[in-house]
């Protein structure tokens, strides 16, 4: 049995023929290992979606291969997608059927019986906060509602690995932190979620690890404080201080520090910014400090993944294949 939970092999999905051809996925090269949440994210016409339907057998690449749990995946091959759970970003219902109905029919692709499925159904129903709804039809869900019963349909089988692509979106607030909830119960139960998301905060609160996909190529892939600390050691220094209003010559003093190149101000003190590799730490806190300022809170701010993001779409350096 394979230590990955999903691998690609220079996985590679050209749409198009002779000079039309688009390559939506280039040659990557993609190790998940088994257990906790990992984000795949990317921008608009990155190639998430097309990966997405060949790690769920849906579509062939045209070149390399993929592999769930150490099995190659295609439309023929039962095995490797009876591993899977997969929750679309738009799940299909049929409007005049009830939410219990999906299930058992969702569970007859995978020969589970009816009488098991109808009562794994139930369970999976109210672990998702639809107990109370397993008799209604799916045109009377709201959107919300919705999400909750796909969800319940990528776990009709029991699967090891569980696909989720964009399963906050368009949900409120109370929706999003109920979906986190439930997202964690699943990592806790060992499962290995592989989570595509444009909810960029949320992926930093849930995910072990990340890959950012531009362009058809894996840019990066490692954990998000690891992500952080390569983007911070090329990106303005930026340090946020609490104290009290300074005065001229103590902002000038500050001002004249080698490499500072700002100051914010913010409602409890300031935020000073400085070029990339300045030390500014100790030096800026002794500074204040010499000065006759009193420092209630000293800390160097760290790149969001939002930022990391960012960056790292911009400056588009290959780095795949690290698990």
């Amino acid at each position: 049995m394979s230590a990955l939970a999903i691998e690609t092999e220079a996985l590679t999905k050209v749409f198009g023929k002779g000079s039309n051809t688009v390559r939506a996925v280039n040659g990557i090269d993609l190790k998940v290992d088994k257990g906790g949440v990992f984000g795949f994210l990317g921008p608009n016409g990155a190639g998430k979606t097309s990966t997405i339907r060949i790690l769920t057998g849906i579509a062939r690449p045209t070149s390399g291969r993929a592999l769930i749990l150490g099995e190659e995946i295609s439309p023929d091959q039962q095995n490797a997608k009876r591993a899977i759970g997969y929750m679309p970003e738009i799940p299909g219902f049929y409007p005049a059927m009830k939410a219990i109905d999906h299930l058992v029919f969702w569970a007859d692709f995978y020969k589970i019986p009816t009488v098991e499925a109808r009562n794994r159904g139930r369970d999976l129903l109210a672990s998702v906060g639809l107990g109370e709804a397993a008799q209604r039809k799916a045109k009377d869900f709201s959107h919300g509602m919705k999400k909750r019963l796909a969800l319940a349909g990528a776990l009709i089988n029991d699967p090891e690995v569980l696909i989720l692509d964009e399963p906050s979106g368009g949900l409120d607030p109370e929706g999003t932190i109920f979906f986190r909830r439930l997202i964690d119960e699943q990592k806790q139960r060992g499962r290995t979620i592989f989570l595509s998301s444009h909810l960029l905060p949320e992926v930093q609160l849930i995910c072990t690890r990340v890959a950012i996909l531009n362009r058809g190529e894996l840019v990066a892939v490692d954990t998000v404080e690891e992500l952080a600390r390569k983007v911070t050691s090329r990106a303005p220094v930026r340090v946020h201080v609490d104290c009290q209003p300074l005065s001229q010559q103590q902002l000038a003093l500050v001002g004249a520090m080698p490499g500072v190149t700002g100051i914010a101000f913010h409602p409890n003190g300031v935020l000073v910014s400085a070029v990339p590799g300045t030390p500014l730490g100790y030096p800026l806190n002794r500074a204040l400090m010499d000065a006759g300022v009193r420092v209630e809170a000293f800390y160097p701010l760290i790149p969001s993944l939002e930022e990391v993001f960012l960056e790292l779409i911009s400056t588009g350096t290959k780095k795949g294949g690290s698990r």
